[in-house]
């Protein structure tokens, strides 16, 4: 899809901006592995402080469960909660 964009004279920075459909779902990877990557960096910063290096690491733990949480049982859980209020 994204060569047949180029073909048309769209540029790649364009084709980041999240849309609904397949263009927005290739940026989710690339979110979540940055936001790991500078969790990861912050933590080799900082390894002498081993407070703030176990602050980071939960935090980067609730970052990702959130995530999971939000992208995978958000709607299991939107649709048992409001089934019994729908006639």
């Amino acid at each position: 899809m994204a060569s047949s964009l180029l073909k048309r004279g769209i540029p790649f920075a364009v084709q980041l901006i999240p849309v609904p459909g397949l263009l927005s779902l290739r940026l989710f990877p690339l979110l979540f592995s940055a936001i790991d990557y500078f969790y990861g960096l912050g933590i080799g910063k900082f390894r002498t402080n081993l407070w703030f290096t176990k602050g980071l690491l939960a935090v980067s733990l609730s970052t990702n469960l959130g995530l999971l949480f939000f992208f995978k049982y958000l709607n299991f859980f939107g649709e048992t909660l409001t089934a019994p209020f729908l006639f």
